[in-house]
């Protein structure tokens, strides 16, 4: 009663059982070896013995394409990428990936491959396929005039992070724009930003948002001079807000080098959850995006498509987690 269950044979005990080769037993499966021959009738008897029974072959119902041209991001595409291919295994397709934004390219293995729908990682919203297409993670507010798509509500999230420091008494808070995002942008991390304030009961002051653009090889200098600006304000904030994790170990480096901590000077936080948000120190208050079940709704809505007809754009908006650690602290009320 209390002993290990006995693991299912395989067509190696068959082999050993038969005194034959897991080969030939696959050939006396498949009926390819020749009738009434001693080894055939040896297989089949050692195949009532053991009672092994072979695995069914799963029937695939068609191929799908993952689209991703993130550089900045590779993190999130690939978790993205692992997650679609594993779900659409159980819903028995096949999910192909392609590393290019290039539309020929795309239009040639939709054709080759008899792609029934495509799901994109892009920040390109405009990626026009002949097929399904549902569009996952694209930063923008107004992607879904265009497109069926699947994104964490970043809006939400940066309810969350103004709330959380809000309640830790923070109201001067500034915003580091990240260069590409300004308040007339579509980016939801920034463009609600001063709606938020004003339901979490602060003023948004525009001399609290610091933005330039810059390439990706430059972010450590802009860092700095954010960090020189927001402390150099009559009265600089006491938390800041930036819209990515991997901005943040300059964050902590620019303010120590200028004798600041963080947090008993000035609070962080900030957006993704990525590795380096536990890793660095102290460990970073910030938004877990669920790169996971959006990518399991993005299939979702993609075989719905597919399997059930057209049907009017749709955008589905994933909840975030604020996930609260070591760089905010509570202040009083200012």
């Amino acid at each position: 009663m209390g002993g290990k269950m006995k693991e299912k044979p395989s067509i190696r005990d068959v082999a050993e059982l038969a005194n034959a080769s897991p080969a030939t037993i696959s050939r006396v499966i498949n009926g390819k070896y020749r009738n009434n021959s001693a080894v055939r009738r040896r297989v089949e008897a050692a195949i009532e013995q053991t009672g092994y029974t072979r695995k069914k072959r799963i029937k695939v119902s068609g191929n799908l394409l993952c689209i991703s041209d993130y550089t900045e991001y590779a993190m999130h595409g690939t978790v993205m990428e692992q997650e679609l291919v594993r779900q659409a295994s159980f819903r028995k397709y096949k999910m192909l990936t392609l590393h290019s934004g290039d539309a020929a390219v795309i239009t040639e293995m939709i054709r080759e491959f008899d792609i029934a729908g495509v799901i994109s990682l892009s920040n390109k919203s405009n990626i026009a396929v002949p097929v399904p297409h549902v569009t996952l993670n694209s930063y923008r507010v107004d992607i879904d005039q265009h497109h069926h798509a699947v994104d964490c509500d970043d809006a939400a999230g940066m309810k969350m992070v103004v709330n959380c420091l809000v309640d830790n008494g923070h109201r001067r808070i500034g915003i580091f724009g990240a260069g590409v995002m300004s308040m007339e942008d579509c980016h939801p991390r920034i463009c609600f930003i001063p709606r938020i304030f004003k339901n979490a009961g602060i003023e948004y002051e525009p001399e609290l948002y610091y933005n330039r653009p810059f390439r990706r090889d430059e972010h450590a200098q802009v860092i700095e001079q954010a960090v020189d600006y927001f402390i150099s304000l009559e009265n600089p904030p006491t938390a800041i807000i930036i819209p990515a994790d991997t901005y943040a170990p300059s964050f902590y480096e620019s303010l120590r080098n200028k004798g600041l901590k963080v947090p008993d000077d000035i609070s962080i936080a900030a957006y993704d959850d990525e590795p380096l948000a536990v890793l660095i120190s102290p460990a970073l208050t910030t938004i877990h995006k669920p790169l996971e079940q959006m990518s399991a709704e993005a299939l979702k809505l993609l075989l719905e498509m597919i399997e059930g007809g057209s049907q009017a754009n749709r955008r589905v908006l994933v909840a975030p987690e604020l996930i609260v650690r070591d760089s905010v602290r509570k202040i009083g009320k200012s």
